[in-house]
């Protein structure tokens, strides 16, 4: 197996590896019950959330809030790639409704996310482009990254815009109202707005950029057990991005298999818990 091509600063590494139907076919094929567990998890959650705000358990509903956030994260993910098997139609009001869960546009998502896919990381990266900022940019992007991803979806993609229109004007609408509606409706507001802000900082400086120490971006390999296990799979950036077609939920399994490739390659590894 041949040496690891370099990376440049924030880009993925580029070296030759198994297609997936070399390594992972068996990995593709998603049941009709687990399709819809991934996609409702952050529905039901949000669930949870208001049923113990309700009962005036307000600290078990924060609790519940990172995990909604990160099951969110993995719908969403999963829409964007059609990991899932579900139909075009399907997946296009599905995306909208994910998004709006926390208020924003999934359609929007959906474009950022492929054209940072076909980047791979760098200062034209749509999503990325924030791990090569130094602290004061990466506070300041916080405030501003859900309107630069509407931006660069708008820009990008002509058929996307009317449902990024959409998708905004109700997003808005629904928070402006979550604010007023309840005490429990305005946590869940302000709880997942600083889920969305904080997005490109753990992004940035979390994991798969090995804390924000290494400037090589996403050319890392992370592995742990507890870590891993509770961001459903997100900590697989690099097996994800070389596998976009596998669920997050599989990624593990894809991992052990590529192992071997990886350290021919000799991708740096981050030990996580």
């Amino acid at each position: 197996m041949p040496a690891a091509i370099v990376a440049t600063a924030g880009r993925l590494p580029a070296f030759p590896h198994p297609t997936v139907h070399e390594i992972a076919p068996d990995l593709l094929q998603v049941g009709r019950a687990r399709r819809w567990f991934v996609v409702g998890r952050p529905f039901v959650l949000a669930s949870v959330f208001f049923a113990t705000a309700r009962c005036g358990l307000w600290p078990l509903a924060v609790a519940v809030v990172p995990v909604l956030f990160v099951s969110q994260v993995v719908a969403l993910n999963e829409l964007v790639h059609r990991s899932l098997g579900f139909r075009s139609r399907s997946t296009t009001l599905l995306t909208t409704l994910v998004g709006l869960l926390v208020f924003d546009s999934g359609h929007a998502i959906t474009v950022t996310h492929l054209g940072h896919h076909e980047r791979g990381g760098g200062d034209g990266d749509p999503e990325s482009y924030v791990d090569l900022l130094d602290t004061g940019g990466l506070v300041r992007e916080t405030l501003r990254y859900r309107v630069h991803l509407w931006r660069w979806g708008w820009r990008h993609d002509r058929s996307a815009r009317g449902f990024l229109v959409l998708e905004m004007t109700a997003s808005t609408s629904l928070l402006a109202l979550a604010v007023v509606l309840s005490p429990a409706t305005a946590l869940y507001a302000g709880l997942v707005t600083v889920g969305c802000a904080l997005f490109p900082v753990v992004s940035a400086r979390g994991p798969q950029v090995d804390w924000g120490r290494q400037r090589a971006g996403h050319a890392l390999v992370v592995r742990g057990r507890v870590l891993p296990a509770l961001l459903l799979g997100l900590s697989y950036h690099l097996e994800h991005h070389l596998y976009p077609e596998v669920p997050s939920f599989r990624l593990a399994v894809l991992a052990r298999r590529l192992d071997p490739w990886l350290a021919a390659a000799a991708v740096p590894v981050v030990e996580v818990w």
